[in-house]
């Protein structure tokens, strides 16, 4: 299924795509015959493919949306100027960045187009070019249904099928990183305590301290299943690794989750939860257990099937023996507590 059926539920004919893309020659088709089904990293891949030929550029950039702030640090104007416009040309650096939108959201990512031979109609203040307009537009319907496929409706973060399907790519190709595995500390108490709704909040501020804590847009972030969550590092040393996992734990046990009007907090004192002053159950508390391993071990130490994320797990268990709320890793190094 390409795009076009994807969004309107029928084979492409002739008459069809010219309706749907008239004024705009190939750039529409070839984007029109882009698979719907494709994972992200493959649809920006064709996106940025087809662009270049389009527009004849000598590079085409995909910058997702948590490396579009980092990347305009130094000039917060143009970061904000694209909030509100189809685009922005740089004649300074012969860049042009295209914001990609779906039904009015522009945090999509954006495009950057080096030297482009393209004429764009950058003469008016309004910086309205149609082709780049519809780039934007037909690129962020893309991108908002990858976005909608691999992530967790809940979280934000992937799925777990794409993080393994990331996690599988890296170990057959034998890369370095590292993996970080995490268990929120006594989770199914506190949803039968406080309810699945309060739950929900848990697991959504958790993931959020997730996306908080890791330093590099390359870091990537899924959620394994329940209350457990996994990172990849890539090209990252366990010691480095371990000061992020014990950075995560610290900021977890900072976190304040906002409190449901549903929540019911009776007077049980468990004394397996953080509790508040009055020594009742604080559902605004969260604690993890973390385990983190690092690959090129795993290669030497099982070099026929190298399995990093399972040593993580398993460290996590041991984090979980230990008494909980700490970090284990594969290096045997305890991080106290």
């Amino acid at each position: 299924m390409n795009i076009s059926e994807w969004l309107f539920g029928k084979k492409n004919d002739k008459d069809t795509l010219q309706y749907m893309f008239t004024g705009f020659g190939d750039l529409a088709i070839r984007l029109s015959s882009i698979d719907a089904s494709l994972d992200s990293t493959k649809t920006i891949e064709k996106l940025e493919n087809i662009c270049n030929e389009e527009f004849g550029s000598d590079s085409i950039t995909y910058l997702a949306p948590e490396m579009v702030r980092s990347h305009f640090k130094d000039r917060e104007d143009v970061y904000e100027f694209l909030r509100n416009h189809n685009y922005f040309q740089d004649s300074d650096e012969d860049k042009i960045y295209v914001p990609f939108k779906n039904n009015g959201e522009r945090n999509l990512g954006l495009l950057c187009i080096e030297n482009p031979t393209h004429n764009f109609s950058s003469q008016d203040n309004q910086l309205k070019d149609p082709v780049l307009d519809f780039l934007g537009s037909q690129g962020g319907l893309l991108i908002a249904k990858n976005n909608i496929i691999e992530r967790d409706d809940l979280t934000g973060v992937l799925k777990k099928e794409k993080i393994l399907q990331i996690y599988n790519d890296l170990t057959n190709r034998r890369e370095e990183y590292c993996v970080i595995f995490l268990d929120i500390d006594h989770f199914g108490w506190y949803n039968n305590t406080f309810g699945h709704q309060q739950g929900d909040l848990a697991l959504s501020a958790f993931a959020q301290v997730l996306k908080d804590s890791l330093p590099r847009s390359s870091d990537v972030i899924g959620r394994y299943g329940g209350e457990e969550f996994m990172v990849i590092l890539p090209k990252t040393k366990i010691e480095f690794a371990e000061k992020i996992a014990e950075r995560i734990r610290q900021n977890v046990a900072e976190v304040k989750v906002d409190i449901a009007e549903s929540t019911k907090i009776g007077n049980n004192s468990d004394k397996y939860h953080l509790t508040d002053k009055n020594n009742q159950p604080d559902p605004s508390r969260l604690q993890c257990s973390v385990g983190v391993a690092y690959s090129l071990t795993e290669y030497q130490l099982n070099p026929n099937n190298p399995n990093p994320l399972h040593s993580a797990d398993q460290c996590t268990y041991r984090s979980k023996r230990a008494g909980r709320n700490r970090v284990s890793s594969t290096s045997m190094r305890a991080i106290k507590q």
